[in-house]
């Protein structure tokens, strides 16, 4: 009985060594090292997830899937170019013709005129309004003149203009006497695509 119990121990020793061997020789199948670098095998049936570093390229069709409960998250950026836009008016208002001159400009077709300020210099008792359309509804901006004597004003605005649109600025001086506006618009026109 004590002879078996050896001969089974030395047999399970043995057993395990050609397991340690076994599993050597299999992980060179799967990694073979060629020189100083390893070979991985990767087939398309289960690939090996990897994490791009770096500038990758990337051939084909790139498709992205979002829905309600795993939202995909996007900035609009490049939808549109911009040029800068900046335009100084001078109007003076004569009393004979009822202390009112109004001043007009174009919005280039394909452009999209986007006012972000206004500064200027004018009477007291005079107001100035632009006018323009935007999605081809037209609306009035009355700019905020609260001045005391020969004043400038400045005053950030938010303003649309259609491409191919008319701006018109409109003055309404004193009426007893010549007044005059000098008005500086700045802002943006954005090329629609």
């Amino acid at each position: 009985m004590e002879k078996f119990k050896n001969y089974l121990l030395a047999a399970s020793g043995f057993v395990v060594l050609l397991s340690v061997i076994g599993m050597t020789n299999l992980g060179h199948s799967a990694a073979q090292v060629i020189g100083d670098c390893v070979r991985i095998c990767n087939p398309e049936s289960a690939p090996i997830p990897i994490r791009a570093q770096g500038v990758t390229n990337i051939a084909g069709e790139v498709t992205v899937q979002s829905s309600e409960a795993a939202p995909v998250f996007t900035k609009q950026s490049g939808l549109f170019t911009a040029d800068l836009f900046q335009k100084e008016v001078h109007i003076t208002s004569f009393p004979e013709l009822g202390g009112h001159a109004s001043e007009f400009f174009n919005v280039p077709a394909g452009k999209l005129l986007t006012i972000y300020y206004v500064s200027g210099k004018t009477a007291p008792g005079t107001s100035v309004n632009i006018r323009t359309v935007a999605n081809g509804a037209l609306a009035t901006h009355y700019l905020n003149l609260n001045i005391d004597g020969m004043a400038n004003f400045s005053q950030n605005v938010l303003i649309y203009a259609d491409p191919g649109s008319s701006v018109e600025i409109v003055y309404f001086g004193t009426p007893h006497f010549v007044s005059s506006l000098k008005l500086t618009l700045t802002g943006i026109f954005a090329v629609q695509p």
